[in-house]
């Protein structure tokens, strides 16, 4: 099994689902330099590096000791506790002593903080925009656990305009950003285009048709409004700073912290930053980041 090795030599594998910006300011990076797999129900295109595995049902296929890092990018929230809990004794077995796992997942208790804030304004004032921000706040924590078709009421309430641009960006960072811009935003969350080379762009327009694929559209024409568990946007649980450390304790990592966007032990971190915007210093995704390692001496085998 030939495997990707980063710059530094190190073999490391990046494990994640979805999200066409993230695949847009990421992609580049990972499908190069990390070994990739995709958390999806059924195969997509071609990709760099990279192999489609419905971890809900199928085992991480390496053997043990082989990596360096692993990076979990909104992966666990996707599967159910139970599917987590083995899903991360894997990660420890193809790991190497010493070494390193990161998980991001949504933040649970930032959801609940918000919620919480956003009610309280509503109630006290009851103007159209508190009451925008109120509806998103519920949405962030229940509305991927009962869709019932891909983009739900996320998606409906963009097409209609009714939504908050700060608070997007507030608690989804860059990732709604596409489904505002072909609306035709103007507001905070389009950015600026940047000047790309034609090879980048010819990157940029692979790694796009393949993450219109992993999130299940269809091609021009047909319906993309397909069951949330064919695409696995559904979300199964929800992880907060504590729930992620115990689940990662009871796979046996040690030394486990919760760290920000921009910090972590996995070496050259800083190069890779999958976590910050490219946008800016901002969070791609704001997520609750945990890491845990492999300790050096023989531990539990799964």
């Amino acid at each position: 099994m030939t495997l990707t090795r980063a710059t530094d030599g190190t073999v490391n594998l990046h494990i994640w689902r979805e999200g066409e910006e993230y695949l847009r300011q990421k992609g580049p990076t990972f499908l190069k330099e990390w070994n990739n797999i995709v958390f999806a129900a059924r195969p997509g295109p071609a990709l760099a590096n990279t192999r489609y595995v419905d971890l809900s049902a199928a085992p991480i296929e390496f053997p043990g000791r082989t990596f360096d890092a692993v990076y979990s990018y909104h992966v666990f929230e996707h599967l159910t506790p139970s599917q987590g809990a083995r899903c991360a004794g894997q990660i420890f077995n193809v790991l190497k002593p010493g070494g390193i796992f990161r998980i991001s997942v949504p933040d649970l208790e930032m959801a609940c903080v918000d919620y919480l804030d956003t009610l309280r304004a509503a109630v006290e004032n009851p103007t159209p925009q508190n009451v925008v921000r109120y509806g998103w706040a519920v949405m962030a924590i229940f509305e991927q656990m009962v869709r019932d078709r891909t983009g739900g009421l996320m998606l409906e309430r963009i097409d209609r305009g009714e939504y908050d641009d700060g608070q997007l960006r507030h608690m989804f960072g860059d990732m709604l950003r596409p489904l505002v811009e072909r609306r035709g935003s103007v507001g905070s969350l389009a950015g600026r285009h940047h000047q790309r080379s034609s090879a980048a762009r010819m990157v940029l327009r692979k790694i796009r048709r393949g993450a219109r694929t992993i999130l299940g559209k269809a091609p021009a024409g047909g319906s993309n409004r397909l069951d949330p568990r064919v695409t696995k946007e559904a979300v199964q649980w929800m992880y907060d700073r504590l729930s992620l450390r115990l689940l990662l304790d009871e796979a046996g990592f040690q030394d486990i912290q919760q760290l920000d966007h921009v910090s972590s032990n996995i070496p050259q971190w800083s190069r890779y930053d999958f976590d910050r915007s490219n946008n800016g210093g901002h969070p791609l995704d704001p997520s609750v980041y945990l890491e845990g390692r492999r300790p050096e001496m023989p531990g539990r085998v799964r």
